[in-house]
C-alpha cells in the first residue's frame, strides 16, 4: 500500500493539504501520515500556526497516523518512509537540507495562491507539479522560476484543491449554523491586512499617516513630527478620504440594499495587540464571523454563504470567490499607499483576475467612498458566460474533485516506476 506523507509547517497548510488528505482517506488503497513541524519559536509572529497533535482537523483525528517532528533530521526520516510527499512548496522550503536528504518519495508540490510560482516557494524542486491552471505554469516561467522544458515536464493541471470542500456544504446550511438570516442579502467584507499590522514591507508612510488618519489636522500634525518634507504637508492638507470613510461608505451600501455586512476576522499575525478591528469596523458590523478553522476553510465557507464579497486589498480570498461562483469587489488603493513590491503585485492582479466585471469588480477607494453607497447589488451580479472564463483563467473545473485527480495523477506515477523501488530522481537549485 502506497504511503502519503503530508508535511504541515504551519496548521494554515490545512487549507490547501486538507483536501487531499480528505481523498485519500476516502481510498483504501492509500496510508497517509500527518508530519507536524518544524515549530517555530513561541514568540514568532507566526507561532501561534504551529500544528500540534492537538489542533488537528477534527476530520482527520484517529482517521490516519500522526507525528510530531522537531529537527530537520526527524523530518527527513519521516519523509523518507513514504512514497509520495504533498506539501504546497519545494522541500528546501521547508527545510533547506531536504533537498538532499529525502531521497526515496516523489515530490508532489500543490499550488496554494499567487505565491507559489514564486522562486522562493521552489516548485522547481519537485517532481511533480500540481497547478490549479495553466495560467500559473506561464506565470512561472515568466518570474524565473524555472525552464519552460524543466517545468513543462512535471506540471499537472487538476483545478483549485482548495475549493474541493466547497461540495461539502451550502450557502443555507452555513447560514443556518452561524445564524444568519437566510432570507436577507448578506455582504460579506474581508478587511485589509495591513490596516492594524502596518507591516512597512506592504505599506507606505501616506497609508499610515493619510489613510489610516481622518482628521486633517492630526494628519498635518503627524507629516510635520515625523515626515517632516513639503510632500507629507500637502499630502495631510489633501482631500484624500480615509479608511474610517471607506468602512462608512459600506455601511451605507448596505443600508440602501437592506443587506447584513458580515464581518471576517483579520488573521492574527494582522491583529494590533489583540483587536483583529478597527473601532470602524467593529460599529459597521452587524456580524463578525468567530469560527477560524484552516480545514475545512472558514474563509471558504463564509465566502459560499454571502451575496457579494468585498475585500479592503488585493487577496487570494478571490479565488475562493471565483469558485463559489459569488461576485467579488476589491477596493484599489493608490499608487501612494503600497510598498513598490506590493504595488507590483496589485498592478498585475488588478489587470488580471481582479477586474473581471461579471465575476470580479475592481473600484479605487477614491470612488468607492464617494459612489458606492448609492449603488445596489444588482449592479454586481454574477454573469455566467463570464464567470466561466474567468474560472477556466485562474481555477480551472470547479467539480469537488481537484484532489481526487492530482491522487490518481500520483497513482499513475507510483505505479509506472514502482514504488519505492526506484528512488525519484530529486531536482536541486543548481539544475536549473
Amino acid at each position: 500500500m502506497p504511503k502519503l506523507a503530508f508535511p504541515l509547517a504551519r496548521t494554515s497548510f490545512y487549507r490547501t493539504l486538507g483536501p487531499i488528505v480528505e481523498a485519500a482517506l476516502e481510498d483504501s488503497s492509500w496510508e497517509v501520515e500527518l508530519i507536524l513541524g518544524l515549530p517555530v519559536p513561541a514568540g514568532d509572529l507566526k507561532s501561534y500556526q504551529n500544528p500540534t497533535l492537538d489542533n488537528v482537523p477534527a476530520r482527520f483525528k484517529g482517521r490516519c497516523k500522526t507525528r510530531m517532528v522537531f529537527t530537520t533530521e526527524e523530518m527527513a526520516a519521516a519523509l523518507n518512509e513514504a512514497d509520495a510527499v504533498f506539501a504546497n512548496v519545494g522541500p528546501s522550503c521547508v527545510a533547506y537540507e531536504l533537498s538532499d536528504r529525502v531521497r526515496n518519495p516523489v515530490w508532489c508540490a500543490v499550488f496554494d495562491a499567487d505565491h507559489s510560482v514564486l522562486p522562493a516557494h521552489h516548485f522547481d524542486e519537485a517532481e511533480m507539479n500540481f497547478w490549479a491552471s495553466r495560467y500559473y505554469l506561464d506565470w512561472a516561467v515568466e518570474v524565473g522560476l524555472a525552464s519552460r522544458e524543466h517545468l513543462e515536464a512535471r506540471s499537472y493541471e487538476i483545478g483549485y484543491v482548495r475549493a474541493d470542500p466547497l461540495k461539502w456544504s451550502t450557502r443555507e446550511a452555513v447560514r443556518r449554523e452561524w445564524r444568519i438570516d437566510q432570507d436577507r442579502p448578506v455582504v460579506l467584507y474581508i478587511p485589509d491586512g495591513y490596516r492594524l499590522s502596518l507591516n512597512s514591507a506592504f505599506i507606505t508612510d501616506w497609508y499610515r499617516y493619510v489613510w489610516c488618519v481622518e482628521s486633517r489636522a492630526e494628519r498635518l500634525l503627524r507629516a510635520l513630527l515625523f515626515r517632516r518634507n513639503r510632500q507629507a504637508v500637502r499630502e495631510a492638507l489633501n482631500g484624500a478620504g480615509s479608511d474610517a470613510e471607506m468602512i462608512r461608505a459600506l455601511r451605507a451600501f448596505c443600508d440602501s440594499n437592506g443587506a447584513r455586512l458580515v464581518m471576517m476576522p483579520r488573521r492574527q499575525k494582522e491583529w494590533s495587540g489583540s483587536s483583529a478591528f478597527t473601532a470602524e469596523e467593529l460599529k459597521a458590523a452587524d456580524f463578525i464571523v468567530s469560527e477560524d478553522e484552516a480545514h475545512p476553510q472558514t474563509t471558504l465557507r463564509a465566502i459560499q454563504m454571502a451575496d457579494l464579497v468585498i475585500c479592503g486589498y488585493a487577496s487570494g480570498a478571490l479565488l475562493d470567490a471565483l469558485a463559489a461562483g459569488v461576485p467579488y469587489i476589491t477596493i484599489g488603493m493608490p499608487f501612494a499607499a503600497n510598498s513598490l513590491e506590493n504595488e507590483l503585485y496589485a498592478q498585475r492582479f488588478n489587470r488580471e483576475q481582479g477586474d473581471r466585471p461579471g465575476a470580479t469588480w475592481l473600484i479605487p477607494a477614491e470612488d468607492f467612498i464617494r459612489n458606492f453607497p448609492g449603488k445596489s447589488l444588482s449592479d454586481f451580479k454574477i454573469d455566467p458566460v463570464v464567470l466561466d472564463q474567468v474560472r477556466a483563467q485562474y481555477v480551472g473545473p470547479v467539480d469537488g474533485q481537484c484532489s481526487r485527480r492530482l491522487l490518481e495523477a500520483v497513482r499513475t506515477r507510483l505505479d509506472g516506476q514502482g514504488a519505492r523501488k526506484e528512488p525519484a530522481r530529486r531536482i536541486l537549485h543548481q539544475d536549473v
